[in-house]
């Protein structure tokens, strides 16, 4: 930008309400409305500037065949055929330096308090193998085993990171989280997601407030989710339809599938434009890799 070169920035995961005032873009594809409006509101950006694209992921995962999945996730993880897999999918438990903070707003001690109020809630159930999907970049597989073990958890469960994020919660009966960008990815997805709140950032009242999961404060919430979802999947699924709806509307332009013409008509756009710095635009646009 300093230097007079237009530059577009794509949202990537759900708005993280403590570290988007920085943005300084020519304009940023934003997921929906609600994206849009927060990155408003926190940011210098013109409203004219922040465009609603939609996201070509969540168009695709709203659209992707499950049944594949269930064979490959049991196949590979070694799930038993009758077990029904819960899905706990987690930020990073180190970001950088910072040491021992998750996703720049959680600690270890609250993660770790959540993860067992999760296991209590789970073990009371039967038949279940649980699975925790730690981001590919935490260091701390061996500590979450470890620490799952020293709790007495008693039904199967795995660890895993360098594994199909979206195989996994396709194939389970439902994903529960802390507040990451797995939750809109797991709702795009059909699947039920419980979350728990434990930090207070607003990674998950926007989606509580639309009823496209269900909130928990501890293990008897969880425990009383999971009777519901493992009761009758598919009564819960219909209960859940609208604030499904709602979810992908407001965060995901309603995954009509048009996302990517979308964001390639906003690039387009910019490469039309005069460069007003160091560079012309027929530089910018023969160097650019990305060919619309």
């Amino acid at each position: 930008n300093a230097a007079g070169i237009h530059s577009l920035e794509i949202q990537h995961g759900i708005p993280k309400y403590y570290v988007h005032h920085r943005l300084v873009t020519t304009k940023l594809a934003a997921w929906g409305e609600f994206c849009k409006t927060h990155f408003v509101a926190e940011s210098r950006l013109n409203p004219n500037d922040v465009v609603v694209t939609g996201s070509p992921t969540l168009d695709a995962l709203v659209r992707r065949d499950g049944r594949g999945d269930q064979h490959l996730v049991r196949r590979s993880l070694g799930i038993d055929a009758q077990d029904r897999i819960i899905t706990f999918a987690v930020s990073p438990f180190h970001r950088g330096s910072r040491g021992g903070v998750i996703d720049e707003h959680l600690t270890r001690e609250q993660v770790e308090g959540a993860l067992k109020e999760m296991l209590r809630a789970v073990d009371s159930f039967s038949g279940v193998h649980f699975v925790v999907k730690l981001h590919h970049t935490d260091p701390n597989l061996d500590r979450v085993r470890e620490f799952i073990c020293q709790t007495g958890f008693k039904n199967p469960f795995t660890v895993v990171k360098a594994f199909d994020i979206y195989a996994l919660m396709n194939s389970s009966e439902a994903v529960l989280s802390l507040g990451s960008t797995a939750i809109l990815e797991a709702i795009a997805l059909g699947t039920p997601v419980i979350a728990m709140d434990v930090s207070g950032a607003l990674d998950v009242k926007p989606f509580a407030e639309r009823g496209s999961l269900v909130p928990a404060e501890g293990a008897e919430d969880v425990r009383n989710a999971l009777e519901l979802i493992l009761g009758d999947k598919k009564v819960f699924l219909r209960a859940a339809q609208e604030g499904r709806a709602k979810a992908l509307r407001d965060f995901a332009a309603g995954a009509d599938s048009q996302s990517g013409k979308r964001c390639v008509a906003l690039l387009s756009e910019l490469l039309s434009r005069e460069s007003v710095g160091y560079f012309s635009k027929r530089y910018v646009t023969s160097q650019t890799p990305f060919i619309p």
